[in-house]
């Protein structure tokens, strides 16, 4: 059976106020799918979070497009605690967007609504679609065309969020030209610790458990 393509620009023209109740994670195991080592998906992560590095607020600013929450070209900075956002995509699944400035922008998909085969199609195209990004953006000379190895640690705007406007209330807005703010937190590093203690955990326990897990109700 062929994966089926995912629209990623469907996917976040739907902001939903709240969320259904349920379990929301970044992948679980399934009949066909059972290991998170295993998983295709496990290296569509580790992809997506290696080239969105540096360039979150680039992306984020992209999404929020998308969902008509912002202007074309306008960077989101990404908060200092983790915020969540409601989706649903084009065929009426929801999912969440939770975003901070120390574990970078996750995907979580509510289990009973998602099919597997469509949640990895997600992070396959999302991994696609960032590399993409990312080989613009270098072009231009904005970034590296390969992030630095993921001990590394590099800026991250932290401006307090400010008022007007709902992205500018949640998530903050970088501002032309101010001084931002240095801290030695970075998504890439985040993910590559999580993704380390997990294959670690299956292999001693022999036991896959859901990743990046939200309880919503």
């Amino acid at each position: 059976m062929s994966e089926p393509e995912f629209n990623l620009n469907a996917c976040f023209s739907t902001l939903l106020d709240v969320a259904p109740n349920g379990q929301y994670a970044m992948w679980w195991p399934s009949e066909n799918d059972a290991s998170y080592t295993t998983t295709p998906s496990r290296q569509a992560i580790r992809r997506a979070y290696a080239a969105l590095d540096g360039i979150e607020t680039s992306i984020l600013g992209v999404f929020m497009a998308m969902a008509g929450e912002e202007e074309t070209g306008v960077r989101v900075a990404l908060p200092r605690e983790t915020v969540t956002r409601y989706f649903q995509d084009e065929t009426g699944a929801p999912f969440l967007l939770s975003v901070s400035v120390g574990k970078g922008m996750r995907f979580h998909f509510h289990s009973d609504h998602t099919a597997p085969i469509r949640r990895d199609a997600f992070w396959q195209s999302l991994a696609q679609g960032a590399e993409a990004w990312r080989i613009g953006l270098a072009e231009r000379g904005a970034v590296p065309a390969t992030p630095d190895p993921p001990q590394a640690s590099i800026p991250q705007p932290t401006e307090p969020a400010k008022p007007g406007g709902l992205l500018g209330r949640l998530f903050g807005r970088d501002k032309p030209g101010k001084p931002q703010e240095t801290v030695t937190l970075r998504p890439m590093n985040y993910w590559e610790t999580v993704d380390r203690i997990i294959v670690e955990t299956e292999a001693s326990s022999g036991k896959s458990e859901a990743v990046g897990t939200i309880i919503v109700g």
